[in-house]
């Protein structure tokens, strides 16, 4: 099975479990939880919040720009649309190889941020949440049963943030090039 193959099984698998959670009926302790993706951007991984994000692509080849940006991959069609890639590695100040099987579109903007590791999606409670201390994201930080602790990472936050920042020809207009 190509490389390929494998990523669009495991993303069947997890549209598959997306699917199923909403065919069972609720129960009281998930009346006061969040639906979230646990991704892993480099080594480490992270949580995301299903409500800010507009869907979740296998990466596509990407049209590569000159510039000067250190996340801008470049440009990738999906579903009609033209969006920019960023690297949320990048972004969040995680090395990785630049290379990402996966591609998240936000939900506020055409913006896809491409990471390592789609791993699983799950409900996490809100008493679970509490104040994060990473300061390269502007979330949470979720504690689990087993002692183990996920960064929420606040796309809106993120993508905000990439789109108050500069272009650099509008830094250049601003310099008097």
């Amino acid at each position: 099975m190509s490389e390929i193959q494998s990523l669009e099984a495991r993303l069947q698998q997890l549209r598959d479990a997306f699917d199923e959670s909403f065919a069972h009926e609720a129960t009281r302790n998930t009346a006061d939880a969040i639906d979230m993706l646990e991704i892993s951007v480099g080594k480490e991984r992270f949580l995301v919040r299903v409500s800010h994000v507009r869907n979740v692509h296998a990466a596509r080849p990407i049209a590569k720009l000159p510039t000067d940006s250190m996340s801008l991959l470049g440009l990738v069609g999906l579903r009609g649309a033209i969006v920019a890639v960023h690297d949320l590695g990048a972004l969040l100040g995680v090395t990785t190889d630049r290379s990402a099987p996966w591609l998240l579109v936000a939900r506020q903007a055409p913006i896809a941020l491409a990471f390592q590791g789609l791993e699983r999606h799950l409900k996490v409670r809100t008493d679970a949440l509490l104040s994060s201390p990473d300061q390269r994201v502007r979330g949470a930080e979720a504690a689990f049963d087993d002692g183990t602790r996920r960064t929420v990472i606040e796309i809106d936050h993120v993508v905000a943030q990439l789109l108050a920042t500069p272009s650099v020809h509008e830094r250049d207009k601003t310099h008097g090039e």
